[in-house]
């Protein structure tokens, strides 16, 4: 068993195993709050950007992914691998700040994926 970790420091929450999708575990993360953030590497794998957006998780399939409402109203579907989802670890009270410098909610999980280019 995981020892709890100090506030800030993020806890894995998913399983680390590619191509398995706990449906019990991703309904359990509907209405979640969450932080996603893309880096965005060249063909060489240089770093050429970085993005992120806040929103919810409104909804989980094995097949299709999980559905975010992001807080521009947008949907944003990520593929169906939980992997990179973990628990923030923060004090629900207050505000974070993200990358661009726009304050949000503290969230509950935070997603982080890696883009890197072919062309």
């Amino acid at each position: 068993m995981d020892s709890p970790k100090p506030p800030g420091q993020p806890t894995k929450v998913l399983s680390e195993n590619a191509g398995h999708f706990d449906l019990a575990t991703a309904q359990s993360l509907v209405g979640k709050s969450i932080v996603i953030s893309w880096s965005y590497l060249t063909p060489q794998g240089q770093p050429n950007g970085f993005k992120q957006a806040f929103g919810t998780i409104t909804a989980v399939d094995a097949t299709r992914g999980v559905l975010v409402r992001l807080s521009t109203g947008e949907e944003y579907l990520m593929p169906p691998d939980l992997r990179s989802f973990f628990y923030m670890n923060l004090p629900k009270a207050g505000k974070m700040t993200q990358a661009d410098g726009t304050e949000v909610p503290v969230a509950d999980l935070m997603c982080s994926w890696v883009v890197r280019k072919n062309v």
